[in-house]
Parts: structure tokens; sequence; C-alpha cells
């Protein structure tokens, strides 16, 4: 791992520590310790990336350190506006527009037991409403 902590490095950690996670618990012995794994993440990271967990004592110490370092808290308002304002592109298709509305809603914090219902009616709406072909968007509605 040897990731820059900016704005654009929380997918990559992410993706790393899945693929870091899945390799640990496929090739190791059932009773790795903490230790162990921490000794492992240590020599799996580069020196920039050890810098900030090379204090740390434990494996769940260390992820937690590069998870507050890589991961950003989301701006809420702006995301529900980039979902809301998004409409079809030149050239792109229904389906790659619905997928671009799916991948932005998931960044709006939608939260509560009807949270899902409530994404779900926002993609809908949002969809019909950027959709570029008038005939396309009259037949769905």
């Amino acid at each position: 791992l040897d990731l820059v902590p900016d704005g654009s490095a929380e997918k990559a950690w992410q993706h790393w520590k899945l693929t870091f996670d899945n390799f640990v618990n496929q090739y190791s012995n059932p009773a790795l310790t903490a230790a162990k794994k921490l000794a492992f993440l240590h020599v799996s990271v580069s020196d920039k990336v050890f810098s900030y967990i090379c204090n740390d004592k434990t494996y769940d110490d260390a992820v937690a350190t590069l998870t507050a370092l890589f991961v950003k808290p989301k701006n809420e308002l702006y995301s529900r506006h980039c979902l809301s304002s998004r409409t079809q592109r030149e050239g792109e298709t229904i389906d790659q527009f619905l997928n671009s509305l799916e991948v932005l809603s998931k960044e709006c914090n939608f939260q509560d037991v009807l949270a899902e219902a409530y994404r779900k009616e926002a993609i809908r709406d949002v969809f019909l409403r950027g959709i570029r072909a008038p005939d396309i968007r009259q037949r769905l509605l």
C-alpha cells in the first residue's frame, strides 16, 4: 500500500483493505495472532504509510488509523445536489445513466428504516427528470 492521504485515496484504501483481509484469511493459519497480523500489515505498506501506524500497538488500532487517514467524511449536501442535478449525458445509455445515479446515491447518507425506499424514490425521480429523450420519459410516466 502506497497512498497519499488525500480525497482520492478512500476507494483505493477500501479496495486494498478488502484484498489484504481476503489474502490473510485465505492463506494464513487460522491461529494467526493479532501481533503477527500487525507485523504482516507493516511489511505490506510503504515506508510513508508505515510512518502513520508505526506507534500503533494492535492490528485494529493500525487499521483504525489508516481508515481515519484515508476515509474522509462525506459532504452530504453536495452529494445530494450532485444526485438531484444529474442528467443523462450525450451518448450515455439509459443503463449507464441509471448506474451513475446508483453510484451517486451511495454518497448521500440516506438513513433510517425508510431510507432505502426513499433512496430508490429519489433515484427514480432524478432518473425521470434527467432522461434526455422526452419520448422515453413520456412512456415511463
